[in-house]
């Protein structure tokens, strides 16, 4: 595909769309510097180009580079506030860095977005919502959040990926079988 996408930037050198695409291609690869480099020119021609900013967040965040994983978050709730997205992603960022008062209030707003036209993504955000409440020790609000995800995974036909995604010992503390 990589090879398809650059043949398309050479006929056209502002295509966006290429760039977007050969920059997911290279994060499939795990060509992580190759991914921010055609995200970057994208986002050059584009600045506004919420495909590119969203995914250069995930590289980020995948890389551990927290500080611009924020920025490209922070910049994409800026550009669109009604997206979910980068509220679940931000959520995730300050998650994955154990700061879960920082991450509440962006899972939550992401609910609140997600809610207003589901998805299947409804089921990972109460689950995220879920676990951000049961770090921060508030275990009743925790298995609230995640019996919900649990009850939404079913019904879109995930049940097993439910079970893959929470520790069996997590659910067994918070009585969800």
């Amino acid at each position: 595909a990589a090879i398809y996408f650059t043949k398309a930037i050479n006929s056209d050198s502002k295509f966006v769309q290429a760039y977007d695409n050969l920059g997911k291609t290279y994060r499939m690869l795990n060509e992580k510097d190759l991914a921010i480099k055609s995200y970057e020119i994208s986002l050059k021609i584009f600045p506004k180009g919420n495909a590119a900013r969203q995914n250069l967040a995930v590289v980020y965040t995948e890389n551990g580079d927290w500080d611009n994983a924020i920025y490209q978050y922070t910049t994409l709730i800026s550009l669109n506030p009604i997206d979910p997205e980068p509220y679940y992603g931000l959520a995730n960022v300050y998650s994955r860095i154990k700061n879960y008062d920082l991450a509440l209030p962006y899972a939550l707003d992401a609910l609140k977005l997600y809610k207003q036209s589901p998805t299947n993504y409804i089921a990972d955000s109460y689950g995220q919502v879920g676990l951000i409440y049961y770090y921060l020790g508030n275990k009743s609000e925790g298995r609230k959040f995640i019996q919900t995800a649990k009850n939404e995974y079913i019904k879109n036909g995930f049940e097993s990926y439910f079970y893959s995604t929470f520790p069996k010992t997590l659910l067994n503390e918070l009585n969800i079988n």
